[in-house]
């Protein structure tokens, strides 16, 4: 649980950190700018959670519950992933609540898409190259394959938001 927590945490300031750039023209409308979009961005991870806990083939909560070391690391890279990515749409100088909300949910839509995609790529990689069993893909995995996978999510959420940042 502590580690899917310092994941949390990392990805929260990331956040934080993404919704606190930019500027307005006012400093009330600066200060509620910033607090909506931080909170948008909360919900949309608390998302990216509930959907990668729909794809995944175990049950990922509950083996977080039972302190499944794995499962930690896993939910880590996805807090960490999902902050990262959608830190894009959450930064910047504030125009218009209209743009700006805009903005926030294409740059959403893109984030769980792209990462959508790494992600199943990531698990064509186990099939092919790091031979994973089929137990570790649908029951808990282990420490390692944990691992890789949150390092691919990560850098999806990186790849995700490289590719945001562009547009």
């Amino acid at each position: 649980m502590g580690i899917a927590e310092a994941g949390a945490y990392v990805g929260i300031g990331l956040l934080l950190g993404g919704s606190l750039t930019g500027t307005a023209e006012t400093a009330w409308l600066s200060l509620a700018s910033t607090v909506i979009f931080y909170l948008l961005g909360l919900l949309f991870v608390a998302a990216v959670f509930w959907l990668y806990e729909l794809a995944t083939p175990y049950h990922l909560r509950r083996n977080l519950e039972e302190g499944s070391v794995p499962a930690g690391i896993e939910l880590a890279g996805v807090f960490v992933a999902a902050c990262v990515a959608v830190q894009v749409g959450v930064a910047g100088d504030f125009e218009s609540w209209g743009s700006d909300l805009v903005w926030f949910f294409v740059t959403a839509f893109i984030a769980v898409l792209l990462l959508g995609i790494i992600w199943g790529a990531s698990l064509l990689l186990e099939l092919a190259f790091w031979r994973v069993t089929k137990d570790q893909r649908t029951l808990t995995p282990t420490v390692t394959v944990a691992t890789l996978r949150s390092g691919m999510m990560i850098l999806a959420g990186v790849v995700t938001a490289t590719v945001l940042n562009l547009t």
